[in-house]
């Protein structure tokens, strides 16, 4: 995964659902949010944590249909 490659800390990115796949039948989902991805960082302390996390974040690109 290019994440992986790009950003140092980042493990892994493991996401979820499959392409076309709806978030609300996902097993162990409730109805007010849905998990996306995993990601297994790691960093120095917790700031250097959560930059790499939002760096990590910013470059998922999830698109939703109605």
């Amino acid at each position: 995964m290019q994440l992986k490659r790009d950003l140092p800390g980042v493990m892994a990115v493991e996401v979820v659902p499959e392409e076309g796949q709806r978030l609300s039948e996902l097993p162990g989902q409730d109805s007010y949010s849905y998990e996306l991805a995993s990601i297994f960082i790691g960093a120095d302390d917790r700031e250097q944590l959560r930059e790499r996390y939002d760096r990590c974040v910013e470059g998922l690109r999830f698109e939703f249909d109605d």
